[in-house]
């Protein structure tokens, strides 16, 4: 079985990534070095994002309206802030564990694990519990 962190590395980073450069692309009009810059990762994950070569699990996440919302309002706090490298990844680790926390990861871990009985597994709840998340 898989980790919770195993899924959120193979399927949620990379569908929260994808939506943020969307956003910062189709929506706020930046070229794929400002988005890279933006978002600390190179011009060619930009590309491979905007392209759909990573980040395929979108449509499973764009059910949670609260979620995308969430993700949206990152988006524009990068477009209207200077956000730095440790504020990111702290913002998208929130992300990360919001997903957790409501469960929403399972939908996730589900498709690449098609064997997790997801009604039984109390992984991520037990893990945001732990850490007061």
């Amino acid at each position: 079985m898989l980790t919770p962190y195993e899924v959120v590395v193979k399927t949620a980073l990379p569908a929260i990534r994808s939506i943020l450069v969307k956003e910062l692309y189709n929506r706020y009009g930046y070229k794929q070095l400002e988005i890279a810059s933006k978002l600390y990762i190179t011009q060619a994950a930009v590309s491979y994002y905007l392209t759909e070569s990573r980040g395929r699990f979108i449509d499973e996440l764009m059910k949670y309206k609260d979620f995308i919302e969430k993700v949206h309002e990152l988006a524009r706090e990068i477009h209207e802030d200077d956000i730095d490298v440790n504020e990111l990844i702290i913002r998208i680790s929130d992300l990360i564990f919001y997903l957790m926390k409501n469960k929403y990861l399972c939908d996730l871990h589900k498709i690449i694990e098609p064997s997790l009985d997801v009604e039984k597994c109390t992984l991520c709840p037990i893990i945001t519990r732990k850490y007061n998340i």
